[in-house]
């Protein structure tokens, strides 16, 4: 399989129309060219070809899960992909930078290893099987990634997203879920599938798409919306549960954002996790709290107090 296989001329347009910079887009295909060719020893099926980048959290934290409002921008660091379909029903990873691989079939009975890299992409796998092939084990296509990113790690900028984001395209193209009707019926929109990306990842259901235990954290979709549903020199204002795009604001062209990176890795293990979770635990408390006093249905805190102008001064939870 020749490398222009993966037709580098489209990506690179696809990039540049995407507002990504002639330098980064240069080294997005070359990176792209490379992973085609190690893809092409293993498996000589017709290729494609993916970019997902990260995301900036320019304004609002934690509070997706609470129904609220934030503002975010892609990057141009992210996740590079050449896929192709296999004649089973595995999932095979390769990364060449940190010389790891992973081999794994698309089940809905798999059991991710918390702590691992694979525990992003096999729940993934697991939650496709589930909601998408849960009577007929060994129906589904696998498909042979190599990949690589230029996000940093643990770094704030939402690497484990953009893998849960990668995988899925990777592994939903294989499958052409898109033409399922219980796709169709659920993920109408992009908004629809980064609602639907966040449930993987937090384990929640999405509609009838039934839920799992996700990755261990149980967060909200905000990263999901703004690496599917950014564009080019704006910043872009979403609300969430559900997920809602509410303003576009123009970035001047001659502004850029800096990230500097202090080194501290964020890990969500052990007390991380367990501090990173009760945040969101306690956000669905309070919605609780707030439905028993007083009888409405406000699914979450952003509802509860814009229910009424006096809401807020109205939600006082108990000392103690």
């Amino acid at each position: 399989m020749p490398p222009d296989t993966l037709n580098l001329d489209d990506a690179a347009d696809s990039l540049i129309n995407a507002g990504m910079h002639p330098t980064a887009v240069k080294s997005k295909t070359q990176t792209l060219d490379t992973l085609g060719q190690m893809l092409a020893r293993v498996n000589n099926r017709p290729a494609r070809a993916y970019f997902v980048p990260g995301r900036i959290e320019v304004l609002g934290k934690h509070v997706d899960y609470a129904g609220g409002q934030s503002i975010t921008c892609a990057t141009e660091q992210g996740f590079c992909l050449a896929t192709a379909p296999r004649e089973d029903w595995r999932v095979r990873l390769i990364d060449p930078v940190h010389k790891r691989e992973a081999s794994f079939p698309l089940d809905a009975n798999l059991q991710p290893l918390a702590g691992d890299w694979t525990n992003y992409p096999m729940t993934v796998a697991r939650r496709i099987a589930r909601n998408f092939n849960p009577d007929r084990p060994g129906k589904l296509t696998g498909c042979d990634i190599t990949f690589t990113s230029d996000l940093p790690q643990a770094a704030g900028l939402s690497s484990s997203s953009a893998m849960i984001v990668a995988l899925f395209l990777a592994i939903a193209d294989a499958n052409r879920l898109g033409q399922l009707d219980d796709f169709k019926e659920q993920i109408k929109t992009d908004l629809d599938l980064a609602e639907y990306l966040g449930c993987i990842e937090n384990g929640s259901g999405f509609g009838p798409l039934t839920g799992d235990r996700g990755v261990g954290t149980k967060g909200g979709s905000q990263d999901h919306t703004a690496i599917l549903c950014a564009q080019a020199n704006t910043l872009s204002r979403f609300a969430y549960r559900p997920v809602q795009i509410k303003q576009r604001i123009p970035l001047p062209t001659d502004y850029v954002f800096v990230v500097g990176i202090s080194g501290v890795h964020s890990q969500k293990t052990a007390n991380t996790l367990q501090q990173y979770n009760r945040a969101a635990q306690l956000a669905g408390t309070a919605a609780e709290y707030w439905r028993e006093h007083t009888g409405r249905e406000d699914e979450h805190i952003d509802a509860a107090v814009s229910s009424s102008p006096d809401a807020i001064s109205a939600y006082r939870l108990p000392s103690g």
